[in-house]
């Protein structure tokens, strides 16, 4: 052999030995950081994923809280019962969005009504008997198969107590296809997911690629108290995630991932890597040197950034310079570091988000003094008057109530909130001595529309104390509703005192942050009005000292009730 010949094959074995193991360690150094990204990016995305299931869980519980409250539930009279099953089924479903299927309310004895003249028995149940026996605030049963539409159910039975000692129980139906939205809405290397328990009890639709046998095998380490870790190898070709999910004993969010995904990338350069490696046989040791540079430089620098990403850091970036496969793969790592960090970002307002406080309806908000003025006004007048002004009175007195203290519908029509008001300011000009007069107008195309209630009340209250009580001259109360392309618009105005500037400008930054305060007011009204209908509508206000007071609601024109029940109250 020359000599020539064997420079080239010492060179060249020299190159494939030293390649080889410049292609192992790259391998281990990008496997390992590209696991620590995928395990750190991972459990956040599936811990933000099981809250949410919770959360949603935690919505239903709170609505079993809220039944609980209600006469009828409380005093277990079933001839009042009866007709409140019917009731709740139809308003839970309209408001809710028909997350519960069917409910049961009965006694101890597990006699439970579900519609007028049917009941169910549960007394031989198992969440039944742990909801009497034990102290938990709830059970949640295993899956089972709806008999109304085969849709899979879970089952929440909430024991009603008195004083520690259990007296009925309300069973709550819950479809269980917005937990298979859920898990089947995460895009996690194209992996497939679902929620089973530690038995291997599928509670979603399960994926084609799972069978019964893999549950069983998936469930394993589930059932180690407390699981042993968040993830495993399963048959060597896919990695399982697992979380807990809130509000449950027993409920897991499971993700399966197939291994060779999750490795594509390391692939990708090892691929890279060989080309290069036969290229560099036919270059001179100094080409070689050269490559060995080029190319182990970058990969250090991917791969602490990689190492800095995996500790958390979604912000950083790699270095992308070039086109060539390196580039490539610091490219395809940013846009993944980029849509994880959209993602987690989008997780935390949604977060926050939920946190903001139920609206209340508002008549836990009517404020008493009103109606004890009323009421003293009416001895008065029983006194020194004629009964027909105690008739006149009392009647105007119970029109109001009748509209404000109603268990109909949040939305109605809107010239019903117009005789609402109009009933309000009867009254309060036989409390102020004829100090005003008022006029209420609309347009004939917002008769057949349809407003949240008791929106208009709060704003004529403002006005009378805030803006004509005060004032020395009779002054003039103007409601004005018109229909203005696809929204309504309501002016109320007064001509009386107005408002200080500071004192305005407070207000309207109230009304922006959202910094309600108790009882009736202003700001109430605007969030209640944001929160329902968006961030594009509201109140605006326009006031000054001797100028009086003008507040223009502005509201979507709705007037069909589908068109309400899209409206997430």
């Amino acid at each position: 052999m020359k000599f020539r010949t064997r420079m080239i094959v010492t060179f060249s074995t020299l190159i494939t030995i030293a390649f080889a193991v410049l292609m192992s360690l790259v391998y281990l150094t990008v496997s390992h950081a590209n696991q620590q990204l995928v395990s750190s990016t991972s459990i956040q995305l599936f811990d933000a994923k099981a809250r949410e299931a919770g959360d949603w869980l935690a919505q239903r519980v709170s609505e079993l809280e809220i039944i609980a409250l209600n006469p009828a539930v409380q005093s277990m009279d079933f001839d009042m019962i009866r007709p409140f099953v019917d009731t709740l089924n139809a308003d839970v479903g309209q408001r809710f969005g028909n997350q519960w299927g069917t409910f049961a309310i009965g006694k101890t004895d597990g006699i439970g009504w579900v519609a007028q003249d049917k009941t169910i028995d549960v007394s031989g149940r198992d969440y039944f008997e742990r909801a009497m026996t034990g102290d938990e605030a709830f059970i949640l049963s295993e899956p089972v198969t709806s008999k109304t539409d085969n849709a899979p159910i879970a089952l929440i039975c909430y024991p009603l107590r008195k004083d520690g000692v259990p007296y009925g129980f309300i069973n709550g139906a819950i479809a269980l296809n917005r937990l298979t939205e859920l898990a089947q809405g995460i895009d996690f290397y194209g992996g497939v997911s679902w929620i089973m328990d530690s038995q291997g009890r599928n509670y979603t639709v399960l994926p084609e690629t799972l069978s019964t046998k893999q549950l069983i095998q998936f469930s394993e380490p589930l059932r180690i108290d407390p699981p042993a870790s968040t993830r495993y190898v399963a048959d060597g070709s896919s990695y399982f995630y697992f979380t807990p999910i809130p509000m449950t004993e027993d409920w897991f969010l499971c993700t399966k991932v197939p291994r060779a995904v999750l490795m594509e990338s390391t692939y990708s350069l090892l691929s890279t890597l060989a080309v290069v490696w036969i290229f560099l046989l036919g270059l001179t040791i100094f080409a070689a040197i050269l490559l060995s540079r080029t190319i182990s430089q970058p990969l250090a620098q991917l791969c602490q950034t990689m190492d800095k990403a995996g500790g958390g850091d979604l912000t950083i970036r790699a270095q992308a310079q070039g086109s060539d496969e390196i580039a490539m793969l610091a490219h395809s790592f940013n846009k993944l570091t980029a849509q994880l960090q959209q993602l987690m970002n989008q997780l935390l307002r949604n977060e926050k988000q939920k946190r903001r406080a139920e609206l209340r309806i508002l008549q836990a908000q009517i404020n008493p003094h009103f109606l004890y003025n009323t009421l003293d006004m009416l001895h008065w007048m029983a006194y020194d008057h004629e009964d027909q002004d105690m008739l006149q009175l009392i009647s105007t007195l119970s029109s109001f109530y009748r509209i404000s203290l109603s268990r109909g519908d949040e939305f109605i029509p809107l010239p019903r909130e117009l005789d609402h008001v109009r009933y309000y300011l009867e009254i309060q000009k036989m409390r102020f001595e004829d100090q005003f007069d008022f006029t209420i107008q609309a347009d004939a195309q917002t008769e057949p529309l349809l407003m949240l209630k008791l929106l208009l009340q709060p704003l004529a209250e403002n006005a009378v104390i805030h803006g004509i009580k005060p004032c020395p001259h009779r002054c003039q109360l103007t409601i004005e509703a018109c229909r203005n392309g696809d929204d309504v618009k309501i002016r109320v105005s007064d001509n009386g005192v107005g408002i200080q500037e500071e004192t305005l400008r407070e207000l309207r930054q109230a009304m922006e942050e959202g910094q309600s305060r108790a009882g009736f007011g202003l700001v109430n009204v605007h969030q209640r009005i944001r929160l329902t209908y968006g961030a594009d509508y509201g109140l605006t206000l326009d006031s000054g000292i001797g100028q009086g007071t003008t507040i223009t609601l502005r509201i979507p024109a709705i007037k069909e009730k589908k068109h309400v029940e899209s409206i997430d109250l």
